[in-house]
C-alpha cells in the first residue's frame, strides 16, 4: 500500500498558516504602531537612530514578514494549484453539499482573538506567544484547519461535500474550497488533491458554458 502523504509542500502550508494569522498580525502592528506614532520622528541614517528603531518597532518589523511571506505565498499557491486543478483535475458530481465559511468565523474567535489582547511587553510574553503558535502550526498543517481561514475565506468558499467521480462507486466526501459561491447538487467540478480529503475545485468547463 502506497503511504498517504500531504500533497502540500512545507511552503504552501507554511503560507496558508500565515495568512490566515494575517488579520491578527495587522491587528497587532496597528497597535503597536499606534502607541508610539508621534513619538518618534525620522533620524536619518545613523546608527543611534537605527538601534532605536529596532528597540522601538522591531516587533511590528517582524510581525510584516510572516503577512508578507504569506500574501505571496498564497497566490502562488493559487496559481499552481488552480492550473493544475483546470488542466488535470479528477472530473465529479457533486452529491451532497455543505457550506462551512461559517468555521472560518469560529476559527477567529478561538484561534485568533484572543491573542489580540495579550500583553507583549517583555520578551517571555512574546516568547510564549510564539511557542503557542508553533504548537497550533502543527496541529493546522495536519488538519481541515488548511482550509479554514479568513483570508483565504475572503474570495474562496468552503464546502462539505459527498461525491461521486469517473470511477463510479459509493461518493466519497471531503472538504472542498473553490471560488464557486453557490455550489450545488449536480454541479460538475474538477478536484484537486491538495490533501487527505481536502480538495480544491473549478467548474468543469462543459459545465460552465452551459
Amino acid at each position: 500500500m502506497i503511504p498517504r502523504q500531504n500533497r502540500l509542500r512545507l511552503g504552501a502550508r507554511l503560507s496558508l498558516f500565515c495568512t490566515s494569522y494575517t488579520p491578527l498580525f495587522g491587528l497587532m502592528i496597528l497597535r503597536h504602531v499606534g502607541k508610539l506614532w508621534g513619538v518618534y520622528h525620522w533620524g536619518g541614517w545613523e546608527w543611534d537612530a537605527f538601534i532605536l528603531y529596532i528597540k522601538q518597532f522591531g516587533f511590528s518589523t517582524i510581525l510584516a514578514i510572516p503577512i508578507i511571506f504569506g500574501l505571496v505565498g498564497i497566490r502562488l499557491f493559487i496559481l499552481r494549484v488552480g492550473g493544475s486543478a483546470t488542466t488535470s483535475g479528477d472530473p465529479v458530481t457533486i452529491k451532497d453539499v455543505e457550506n462551512r465559511n461559517s468555521d472560518s468565523i469560529s476559527y477567529i474567535g478561538t484561534y485568533i482573538i484572543p491573542f489580540l489582547f495579550q500583553d507583549y511587553s517583555s520578551f517571555i510574553d512574546i516568547l510564549s506567544v510564539a511557542i503557542l503558535l508553533g504548537v497550533i502550526y502543527f496541529i493546522y498543517i495536519n488538519s481541515n484547519l488548511l482550509l479554514i481561514n479568513p483570508g483565504l475565506n475572503l474570495w474562496y468558499s468552503l464546502y462539505a461535500t459527498a461525491f461521486v467521480d469517473s470511477k463510479s462507486g459509493p461518493p466519497k466526501r471531503g472538504m472542498v474550497i473553490t471560488r464557486e459561491k453557490f455550489l450545488q447538487e449536480e454541479d460538475r467540478m474538477l478536484f484537486m488533491p491538495i490533501g487527505h480529503k481536502l480538495y480544491f475545485a473549478v467548474r468543469e468547463e462543459a459545465d460552465a458554458k452551459q
